[in-house]
């Protein structure tokens, strides 16, 4: 379980590197950078088949602490 959950907090920087998107300081254009940038990171994960990896129980932890880091409770 953890060398899984290693791998896949490792490939936070790659998916960050990946977000393509021009960076504006404006307090609106702020708000919609980081939204795309939360779901960008969210597909990322969800694509690397750690579920697959983790047993049903660590599964739904990995999900709610996911859902707690991304503010969507």
């Amino acid at each position: 379980m953890s060398e899984a959950l290693s791998k896949e907090i490792g490939r936070l920087n790659v998916l960050v590197n990946e977000f393509n998107l021009p960076f504006h300081p404006e307090q609106h254009d702020l708000n919609v950078y980081k939204n795309k940038l939360n779901h960008h990171i969210e597909n990322g994960l969800g694509s690397s088949n750690l579920h697959a990896k983790l047993s049903t129980e660590l599964a739904m932890d990995f999900e709610k602490i996911q859902r707690e880091m991304t503010g969507n409770k």
